[in-house]
């Protein structure tokens, strides 16, 4: 089964477990909030989402943010719109895109309509990271682009450029997402290979290129005017 999901956030991250992961509490959480779920099942592809309504809301820190997340196996691909601050000053932005790891939480009592009822899964620590990023007042976009091949943790190893990066983001991130297995193998992640079905993989790509293709067209309005 292939799962979509469209989740809203504060920028600090919260609703959920931490910063960067928790779906199984932000699914509690999201009770308060009003929700509307989609599916669709074209042939064998089961496609969910939950979006939760007033994704242009402001949040006490600010404006709401919008990740998005497609699970296939014991993989999800995120994709989030991100900004930060460097120590010199400069500052960038852009789309970051993730590979994390998927994690089905038993339920505390066995479901009274087995394979009905809701379960809980987590999405966890990232094991792989692209940051299609462009310096706010630098020479072009994405010139800030890079990526981390590998973690410790939720600590990313130090940026790894590749020049085929700027010219072309949606087609790079895309040419290394057709190849799974070889990004699960550089992040240090073989023993997940086995989890992943090539044609569930298949199936999910398109779900995955919209996500990253609508992040990469976000641009941020401006508060004051109220959008």
């Amino acid at each position: 089964m292939i799962q979509a999901l469209w989740i809203v956030s504060d920028p600090d991250g919260r609703p959920g477990r931490s910063r960067d992961s928790g779906i199984g509490e932000w699914g509690r959480a999201a009770g308060r909030e009003k929700r509307r779920t989609i599916e669709v099942r074209p042939r064998t592809l089961e496609w969910k989402g939950e979006v939760a309504a007033g994704v242009t809301r402001r949040t006490r820190q600010g404006r709401a943010r919008v990740r998005s997340a497609v699970i296939v196996g014991a993989i999800a691909v995120t994709t989030e719109y991100w900004q930060e601050a460097q120590a010199d000053g400069t500052r960038e932005t852009g789309c970051r895109v993730q590979l994390r790891k998927v994690r089905t939480v038993p339920a505390p009592v066995p479901p009274p309509v087995p394979r009905r009822d809701a379960v809980f899964w987590d999405i966890e620590e990232p094991i792989w990271r692209a940051d299609l990023f462009t310096e706010v007042g630098g020479r072009g976009p994405y010139d800030a682009a890079h990526y981390h091949p590998t973690f410790d943790r939720l600590t990313p190893c130090e940026r790894v450029h590749d020049d085929a990066i700027e010219p072309d983001p949606l087609g790079w991130i895309m040419g290394r997402l057709s190849d799974l297995p070889g990004m699960l193998t550089e992040a240090g992640h073989p023993d997940l290979i086995a989890e992943l079905d090539p044609d569930l993989v298949r199936q999910a790509m398109p779900a995955i290129r919209g996500t990253i293709e609508a992040t990469l067209a976000y641009r941020l309005t401006d508060p004051a005017a109220g959008d």
